[in-house]
């Protein structure tokens, strides 16, 4: 059970890219330099992230997964959960009660007192409240951490939880909490808890009762709306849009209940869930999990959590060091060779960049061209170019060099026709 169940604030009519375009993503494996099972990635933007499980391992991109290095953790205990405020400021949690923290991206890390006797599971922090961080641990035995001053010290909880195993929190507002945890110690059902009083007492959500629930997303939408999504073991992906109330339970393709999903997240950008779990299992769904379908991947082993930090762009991590990068090929061919009498684009080269590079397009007849590169909500970042071209092969040079590091979009359009291609800044 890894991160994170974020609780998310997003526009969900922020304008995104809209076009009729080719669309192909697949996942491919990534050179992690280790062999430790990864149990939790995190990601503060489309560049920096970071992974961390057994034996203390750290490992951080501030390239977009191009390259992984390892950090020093300071520690020699599996590394469970993960969560960064910021590119700089980020913990980590997991046995024995340990939690490390960094103000300066990892380069070092900081061990913090226990926090537990057994295993944490899961961290998170609310959103920026009067001046700081709200935060939660919670673990095995009941443990049950909070933080109001960002992360600096943390305070045991209060609750009822006895020597339960807690295995994932969300917060809905400050004070107003809600825990996923097994009901009984190993009898792998999960029940849900709710505080209203920053956990001074507790009420259930009715008689709810899932398979045991190992991950958790949550979001909220126009600070009105509370959505939540679970991973269980046995296969279960429910869904609920109504603060927990009422469950739905997702229809999944090729069900199969032998395998645990471990970790879900959101693509926030395009409204797609993906679910990770046992034997190298990837599940989407495109609406809200009423459905989904399984992806397959060239792994066997078990992915244990999943982040999109940018619209299609994802990750996934799981046991003997592997990482899984998904990445959505947009209306754009990765071979230079034109399709005769066809509008097309190449593959921009150098990407990433820093900060110029260079695409091809293909006209098969004279017609305007619109083309510029937008951020990852869609807005266009900056022209290109406006004018008529005559049929044949053009070059355009991009040059990036007034925009920030990060992941863009760039989109040509030649009459009614629009392509799409995704590029990496690196300064």
């Amino acid at each position: 059970m890894k991160s994170k169940s974020n609780y998310v604030w997003i526009l969900m009519n922020s304008v995104l890219l809209c076009a009729s375009v080719l669309a192909q993503g697949q996942w491919s494996r990534q050179q992690s330099g280790t062999t430790a099972n990864l149990r939790g990635v995190w990601f503060a933007d489309s560049l920096n992230g970071w992974a961390c499980g057994d034996s203390g391992v750290v490992l951080r991109t501030s390239n977009g997964g191009n390259s992984w290095s390892r950090q020093n953790s300071g520690v020699n205990m599996m590394l469970e959960d993960v969560f960064f405020q910021s590119i700089t400021t980020g913990w980590m949690a997991g046995d024995s009660g340990v939690v490390i923290s960094t103000t300066n991206s990892g380069t070092i890390w900081v061990r913090q007192g226990a926090q537990g006797r057994g295993k944490l599971r899961y961290i998170t922090f609310s959103g920026l409240i009067g001046g700081v961080y709200d935060g939660l641990i919670v673990g095995d035995t009941g443990t049950i951490n909070h933080t109001t001053d960002g992360g600096r010290t943390w305070q045991g909880g209060r609750g009822v939880f006895g020597t339960r195993n807690l295995d994932c929190i969300a917060f809905k507002e400050l004070f107003r909490w809600v825990i996923f945890f097994e009901q009984l110690p190993n009898n792998g059902w999960s029940r849900i808890w709710r505080t209203t009083n920053g956990g001074i007492g507790w009420d259930t959500l009715g008689n709810l009762r899932f398979p045991r629930v190992l991950d958790l997303y949550t979001l909220v939408r126009s600070n009105t709306e509370l959505f939540y999504w679970i991973a269980t073991k046995r296969g279960g992906l429910f869904t609920s849009t109504n603060a927990g109330s009422v469950w739905r339970v997702g229809l999944m393709e090729s069900p199969d209940t032998t395998i645990d999903f471990n970790g879900i997240t959101l693509d926030t950008l395009t409204w797609k869930l993906w679910a990770v779990g046992g034997r190298g299992r990837i599940a989407s769904s495109s609406d809200s999990g009423k459905n989904w379908q399984h992806i397959p991947t060239s792994v066997a082993t078990n992915l244990n959590e999943v982040a999109f930090p940018a619209r299609d762009v994802g990750w996934a991590v799981g046991d003997s060091g592997v990482i899984l990068h998904y990445s959505l090929t947009l209306g754009v061919r990765e071979s230079m060779s034109f399709a005769p009498g066809r509008f097309d684009v190449g593959p921009a080269y150098p990407n990433p960049c820093n900060p110029k590079t260079r695409v091809e397009i293909h006209l098969p007849r004279q017609v305007r061209i619109v083309a510029g590169v937008f951020d990852i909500l869609g807005r266009e970042a900056k022209p290109l170019l406006d004018e008529i071209k005559q049929a044949g092969a053009h070059s355009l040079e991009i040059d990036a060099g007034s925009l920030p590091s990060g992941v863009y979009f760039l989109r040509v359009s030649a009459g009614n026709r629009t392509k799409i291609a995704k590029l990496v800044l690196i300064k």
